[in-house]
């Protein structure tokens, strides 16, 4: 099942958060596309991933999973999108997390949105295609065997997310 949790954290956490990735200390780095669209860049920044902390950021997060009620994480990373002027990229669909090419049921995937922009998450539930809205402190959950997707935005220049495989 999906849940879209809007006003996630209080406004003074979001702004914190949200200005700290937004600054020029903070590092993105390019991460390689879902398609073959050589226009489709994303910059990422992996706060948890193999077993441990990725980030010198980590801890600044540390309130978010609190509010989430992870207990396990699996990987925990920071997407970046540059605004597309003319069209809107639709990736690939995907699951984050598989083991031997199939999705574990009991692990979670959750994303946050730090801005409000045109692009959705595009997930599939039960043959469906539900289309969620990039909402500014909104927490969108679902299970890690859901097919999805993200798609590039064409009003605002960057598309901020947060997107968090774990076990809670």
């Amino acid at each position: 099942m999906i849940t879209i949790q809007k006003n996630f954290l209080p406004k003074e956490l979001h702004s914190h958060l949200f200005n700290l990735i937004k600054s020029a200390d903070f590092a993105w780095y390019q991460t390689p596309p879902l398609t073959d669209d050589k226009i489709d860049v994303q910059f990422g920044h992996s706060l948890y991933f193999n077993h441990g902390k990725a980030s010198d950021w980590f801890d600044e997060f540390i309130p978010l999973f609190n509010q989430i009620g992870i207990s396990s994480f699996n990987r925990v990373k920071l997407n970046l999108n540059c605004r597309e002027k003319e069209k809107r990229i639709v990736g690939g669909y995907h699951c984050d997390f598989t083991i031997d090419h199939k999705a574990p049921k009991h692990f979670k995937t959750s994303i946050y949105y730090f801005n409000d922009t045109n692009g959705e998450t595009l997930v599939k539930e039960k043959g469906k295609i539900k289309k969620i809205p990039c909402v500014a402190n909104s927490l969108v959950t679902f299970p890690n065997d859901y097919l999805h997707t993200g798609t590039t935005q064409t009003d605002e220049p960057f598309r901020y997310i947060l997107n968090l495989n774990y076990y809670a």
